[in-house]
């Protein structure tokens, strides 16, 4: 059996340990990006992607870039992604009692085609996304890495394996119960870098995401794997 993430193997092998030989890991995948690379320190735009639901939890993202602002921080967010109507409305309502006019834009649902030329349209500071949970390391992040974004998200499930990167990627890692005083202060650590070193946090985003999420990487591994395992039958 294969699971998403190497945390999501441990919870196996942790609740059915009878079976936790069999187990092993096959993190998903993205196609590659267009125009890798174009991300930016300043102007500071932030861009987040997800299916807008209460376990994405939009509105938290919201309090941390309103922090931002009242620290001073001029921005422009854009969201990716929908959700359910009314929820979504009560979301955009919340936006823009908190942040500022003008500074932020929901732009609805696109497939992972247009998601990646929008990116190279659009070049951003960070992803962000504050998910309380996560089965291996979403698709979304691995796809802002494969751009070359800086991420700061919650470190819950599978997003967890990026605090044992080798690269040297900006530590945007959060507590899944953080405040947006510890979102802005993150955020500002990462703004406050020169040119040089966040260009090297760009390469190494870009670097984990080839030896790590690269869909034709992984799904030579995947194959291999299946081929050793049909040997042993």
């Amino acid at each position: 059996m294969y699971a998403a993430s190497e945390p999501a193997q441990a919870y196996l092998q942790a609740r059915y340990p009878e079976f936790s030989e069999k187990y092993r890991v096959a993190r998903i995948g993205t196609t590659a990006p267009i125009g890798a690379g174009n991300s930016r320190r300043l102007p500071v735009h932030v861009v987040s992607c997800c299916y807008i639901s209460p376990v994405k939890r939009v509105p938290m993202l919201v309090d941390g870039l309103a922090e931002l602002q009242r620290h001073g921080v001029e921005l422009r967010w854009s969201h990716i992604g929908w959700g359910a109507e009314d929820y979504v409305s009560e979301v955009i309502a919340y936006a823009r009692e908190r942040l500022e006019p003008g500074t932020f834009e929901f732009l609805g649902h696109m497939e992972s085609d247009e998601v990646r030329r929008w990116y190279a349209a659009n070049p951003a500071t960070f992803f962000s996304q504050m998910s309380e949970s996560e089965g291996g390391l979403a698709a979304s992040i691995q796809e802002a890495l494969a751009q070359g974004l800086p991420v700061i998200v919650t470190s819950v499930g599978g997003v967890a394996v990026l605090a044992d990167a080798e690269q040297q990627m900006f530590d945007g890692l959060l507590a899944a119960d953080h405040t947006p005083t510890e979102f802005a202060e993150r955020a500002e650590l990462l703004l406050a870098v020169d040119d040089s070193t966040y260009r090297s946090y760009a390469a190494a985003a870009m670097e984990y995401w080839q030896q790590n999420c690269s869909a034709e990487v992984r799904a030579g591994g995947f194959a291999a794997g299946l081929r050793e395992l049909s040997r042993r039958q």
